[in-house]
């Protein structure tokens, strides 16, 4: 892209030297090398993934306070508009590492712990930049509404509504800016150690106890998602409570987060095969909704003895 030179040269970034695709068949985040450092170039076009130039503020706000607590995320330079092309744009410092799709238990635990800290740190904390998305359970609800209203009959809809009745999570516990999609692949490792969480691009203001349900889906169901381990929620919620303490409230509310996780991710990518008619994205819409969810309904009592183990 033309622009990326451009814009080196306009924020004194240094010279150019290489720039390629983080993600294939992509035009959507560069890696950018220049003589002054390593950067991630982030173009934000109409679309699913569009974000307001005060929804990428928001951004580095948070990621200015989380640095200046040494916490490990990467420092968001620039944040400006092309109204040329209707595009916004993201600058940050780029983060040496890879995600690990197998840790092992003290990585998990490593990860946890940094996870609550974390919430420690964005606990009470809003940014001055509004957050217009939102996918707590209000609005997820209103979602699948909306859709059962395009499409009356559609059974995985219906089925939808029906699960999303059954959840309760009150409005009244601790809040603060949450990651919201903080699994496996959004954290970085090098050489056994975490070098920073990364992609807060669903970030906003919302209960901890999102997060957690979230999270917890993203590192407890494993091969393939196929599975679920107690051990790594016992290992998790333990080291994850070293750092912040979950109240009885949120315990209360926490079973019925992780499976709002689920049924979320579901919609999300049950209306992305709406949208584009994507069929892996159906095919993890359904496996979500008909055996992620019964799995978890059928490991409740164990599931829920573990939360109300950890200490508060």
């Amino acid at each position: 892209m033309n622009n990326i030179k451009k814009f080196v040269a306009e924020k004194k970034l240094g010279q150019l030297i290489l720039f390629k695709a983080l993600e294939k068949n992509s035009e959507r985040n560069f890696f950018v090398k220049t003589t002054k450092g390593e950067f991630v170039f982030s173009f934000y076009k109409d679309g699913a993934r569009y974000r307001t130039l005060e929804e990428l503020k928001a951004q580095q706000e948070l990621s200015n306070r989380l640095i200046h607590k040494k916490f490990p995320v990467a420092q968001v330079l620039f944040v400006f508009k092309l109204r040329e092309q209707k595009t916004n744009v993201l600058i940050r410092k780029y983060i040496v590492g890879r995600s690990k799709s197998t840790p092992t238990k003290a990585e998990l635990s490593q990860f946890a712990k940094l996870f609550g800290q974390f919430h420690s740190l964005t606990q009470n904390f809003k940014t001055k930049s509004k957050c217009s998305h939102c996918w707590d359970l209000k609005t997820t609800i209103r979602h699948a509404n909306e859709l059962r209203s395009e499409f009356p009959k559609n059974k995985f809809l219906i089925k939808i509504q029906s699960e999303l009745k059954k959840i309760k999570i009150s409005n009244n516990l601790p809040s603060g800016t949450i990651h919201e999609d903080l699994g496996r692949r959004h954290v970085l490792w090098s050489n056994q150690r975490i070098t920073g969480f990364i992609d807060f691009e669903r970030s906003y203001y919302a209960p901890l106890v999102y997060d957690l349900g979230q999270t917890i889906r993203g590192w407890c169901f494993h091969s393939n998602w196929q599975k679920w381990c107690n051990k790594k929620l016992s290992n998790l919620l333990k080291s994850y409570s070293t750092q912040r303490k979950i109240t009885v409230e949120e315990k209360n509310c926490l079973f019925d987060a992780i499976k709002f996780a689920v049924i979320e991710r579901a919609l999300s990518f049950y209306i992305k095969y709406l949208r584009q008619k994507d069929k892996s994205a159906k095919k993890y819409a359904e496996h979500s909704l008909n055996y992620m969810l019964p799995l978890l309904e059928k490991k409740k009592n164990k599931i829920q003895a573990i939360i109300t183990a950890v200490k508060s």
